[in-house]
């Protein structure tokens, strides 16, 4: 295993990816065919950039090997240099094996001011485990923390946490000036998945009440930290932390 990574790559990997080369086949028939080679297994683990929020570098996604014997991992790829600033909040892949989805958790997409995160669809190379970038597309809102896919492939959610820092502005209410608060808001967007595994632009947004929990300083808006299918895909279950609340759309 490689000795660089971070505790927080570490933890990521229990929420990381796992890929067969022979996806398809796997997902049949667990039994190994007499004869043939032992498929090898990949894990997928996202990496935050060294600064906060898409700063300074050192982010993007490891590919390791893993032995099905201790468990160990390997290191055989990484996302190149184009992808240290992807600050890899969470990470899925497909029910196929054959993409993987990233989302991108930063406030400021391609550099440009207030254009929210980012969610990224890559081809998962059968042969060596290897990541090619599909496509991007904005999370529609800030700091994107969750993405999932449902049972066929067919739907991505994004769940986008929303920022903490409130914004100040000034309002005149019958002429004597007030002080209002402002966060951003926390969302739950869904896109729909090219038959290439790259990602439609969102088909649309569910926006959690403007609200707080008891705990201003951490609740001082609603902050959208996962969304997930139920197992018929029919529903999305949205987790709020800054109302205290969960959230049920059906789809």
């Amino acid at each position: 295993m490689n000795g660089e990574l971070s505790r927080r790559d570490v933890l990521a990997l229990t929420g990381a990816g796992l890929a067969s080369v022979t996806a398809a086949a796997a997902y049949q028939s667990p039994n190994q065919a007499p004869n043939q080679p032992p498929k090898k297994l990949y894990a997928y683990v996202s990496s935050w950039t060294k600064g906060p929020f898409g700063v300074g570098g050192g982010g993007g996604i490891s590919v390791f090997t893993v032995n099905m014997n201790d468990g160990s991992l390997t290191p055989v790829s990484r996302t190149g240099p184009e992808f240290d600033g992807l600050n890899g909040g969470c990470i899925c892949i497909s029910p196929n094996g054959r993409f993987l989805y990233s989302t991108n958790e930063i406030k400021h997409l391609n550099g440009k001011i207030g254009a929210g995160g980012g969610v990224l669809a890559f081809a998962i190379n059968r042969a060596n485990g290897s990541l090619t970038h599909l496509n991007t597309q904005p999370s529609m809102g800030v700091n994107a923390t969750w993405v999932t896919t449902d049972a066929t492939g067919t739907r991505v959610v994004v769940a986008n946490h929303g920022d903490a820092d409130p914004v100040i502005r000034v309002v005149k209410k019958n002429g004597v000036p007030e002080i209002e608060n402002f966060f951003d808001d926390g969302t739950v967007s869904m896109f729909a998945v090219k038959p290439d595994g790259s990602l439609e632009p969102a088909c649309d947004v569910a926006v959690f009440e403007r609200t707080h929990g008891v705990d201003m300083r951490a609740q001082g808006s609603a902050h959208a930290h996962s969304a997930n299918f139920d197992p018929s895909s029919r529903f999305v279950l949205a987790c709020d932390t800054g109302a205290d609340r969960v959230y049920v759309y059906r789809v």
